[in-house]
């Protein structure tokens, strides 16, 4: 059994048979999940990823066809895990659908900006980067259409992508479907709550699936060797999986992965890169491939996984 903290709204009981249904002890009710469960998540997973990715590679832009090809690529996660559980004859319920306390909702929305915004504001007051860029000023007032400065536009989009934004989480939920809702918990069972090797073995997975888009399409920073960015993302990877998995199993709710994930991307790719001008050789330290938001966010997971004793450790009757 999963003994918890006061504060953690996941509680699992694990059979000791694979086919015995594990008993209730909270609001999510799982059975055991077993290794070969996991091998057949990644065999799904290479097939369903086979196919946005092919897309992806074969036009050269990740984000083409109106950005339906990394539409097809972020659910596949999902439907690997989906198709995982109807084979293991799992409920879909075992995924952690519940919404859980709303301190880690806020958290997972908030975390994210905190960790960016202090990457950026290390890029710009070290010149790594410029600061505001005004070919996005430019654009915002033209997307908004309204009779303000430049500055006021473009602060008004700012604030309409870190709230409203988060309503556009589908991309976010296919991955988090697989990533955190498959990959995490059955980790963290069948490791028998060792959060280290979770964290670490649910990361390299994530890290090796972004791996042909980067390698063969668009998704890297333009001029920069796509060795170099392929080291700094595993790093990133690394990092936010630790992240995300602590809050995955603390609060017990997939909806704090799939905030977290949403939250991210659009602090990221939305918000602080646009308003970043090139000043030469920025490619190497903004978004995700550079140098500066993966160390940044390797602190943060260690901050995280200091905090591990919180979660519960895994007990098998």
């Amino acid at each position: 059994m999963v003994a918890v903290g006061d504060d953690m709204e996941m509680s699992l009981r694990v059979a000791k048979e694979a086919k015995s249904p594990g008993a209730v002890s909270g609001e999510i009710d799982v059975k055991l999940w077993r290794w070969r469960d996991v091998v057949t998540f990644l065999l799904f997973l290479a097939g369903f990823t086979a196919v946005g990715s092919s897309l992806a590679i074969i036009s050269k832009n990740l984000f083409g066809a109106s950005g339906y090809y990394v539409r097809i690529l972020m659910w596949s996660p999902a439907f690997a895990a989906v198709t995982t559980a109807a084979v293991a004859g799992r409920s879909l319920g075992d995924f952690g659908w519940h919404w859980g306390r709303w301190k880690w909702q806020i958290q997972a929305w908030l975390v994210p900006l905190l960790y960016v915004a202090i990457a950026y504001c290390l890029i710009w007051s070290l010149g790594l980067g410029g600061v505001p860029n005004h070919e996005f000023l430019a654009k915002a007032a033209n997307q908004v259409s309204l009779p303000v400065s430049d500055g006021v536009a473009a602060a008004l989009l700012i604030v309409f992508a870190a709230t409203i934004g988060l309503l556009n989480f589908s991309g976010a939920l296919g991955e988090e479907i697989g990533w955190r809702g498959f990959v995490v918990p059955a980790f963290y069972q069948l490791t028998r709550g060792n959060f280290t090797a979770t964290a670490l073995m649910s990361g390299i997975v994530w890290a090796v699936w972004h791996a042909p888009i980067i390698f063969l399409s668009s998704y890297n920073n333009p001029g920069v060797s796509r060795l170099y960015s392929f080291s700094w993302f595993v790093l990133l990877i690394l990092a936010s999986a630790t992240i995300d998995a602590w809050y995955r199993l603390r609060s017990g709710s997939l909806w704090t992965a799939v905030i977290l994930h949403t939250s991210h991307n659009l602090y990221l790719q939305s918000i602080f890169t646009p308003l970043t001008s090139d000043t030469g050789r920025t490619q190497y330290f903004i978004d995700e491939f550079g140098a500066i938001l993966p160390i940044i966010m390797l602190l943060f997971a260690i901050y995280f996984w200091a905090k591990r004793g919180e979660l519960a450790a895994v007990q098998t009757n």
